[in-house]
């Protein structure tokens, strides 16, 4: 279906390339007519005329109707070619399913809108318990909140956990287990008698 589009919208630029004074093929289309339209028109007032101007006749009668006969034909024929090139592009022209598309887009904004206004009007109107943006907030506010509280408590584990087993005494001072060397303590001359320093 693209590549009929493609293919359509390709053979259209390429006539408008070709043409002489710039005009697309549609235009040429629409052109040509206008003016069989016209010389119909024409032949058709120049029927009324003839008859206005003459008395009835079986000639003209038949003239007439050749006339009509030729109307249908070329109307007829037109149509024909309309449908065998909506057969040949899926069923729709170009133009028509740019124009459904145009449609099925304002239909969606037009429901979104109307989606929007409802949504206003259930938030003024209603409890906000029904509105889903605020119940979606306040679910993942309170997801949020479970994950504060469970980072709080794994903290509070950690920090509470006993690690007097990775700490041992030597020379009178804790010291982690798997440091090497004898720590040797002294006391500062202005510290505290309690005080010392790890060297």
């Amino acid at each position: 279906m693209e590549s009929v589009r493609s293919a359509e919208q390709q053979a259209k630029q390429s006539l408008a390339q070709f043409s002489s004074d710039g005009k697309t093929f549609e235009q040429h289309k629409r052109e040509e007519q206008r003016r069989l339209d016209e010389l119909e028109r024409q032949k058709e007032q120049h029927a009324r005329h003839l008859n206005a101007s003459t008395s009835y006749s079986t000639e003209y009668d038949h003239s007439y109707q050749h006339l009509h006969k030729q109307r249908e034909d070329a109307t007829k024929a037109a149509q024909d070619a309309q449908k065998a090139l909506r057969n040949f592009a899926g069923g729709k022209t170009f133009f028509e399913e740019q124009l459904e598309e145009k449609k099925r887009l304002q239909e969606l904004e037009r429901q979104k809108e109307q989606s929007t206004k409802d949504g206003f009007a259930k938030n003024n109107f209603s409890s906000p318990d029904f509105d889903h943006a605020y119940v979606h907030a306040k679910e993942l506010a309170q997801v949020e909140k479970e994950a504060e509280e469970k980072a709080k408590a794994a903290l509070l584990n950690y920090d509470q956990h006993d690690v007097s087993h990775e700490y041992v005494m030597k020379n009178g001072l804790k010291v982690p287990k798997h440091a090497t060397g004898t720590p040797n303590g002294r006391l500062h001359q202005w510290g505290e008698a309690g005080s010392l320093e790890l060297y």
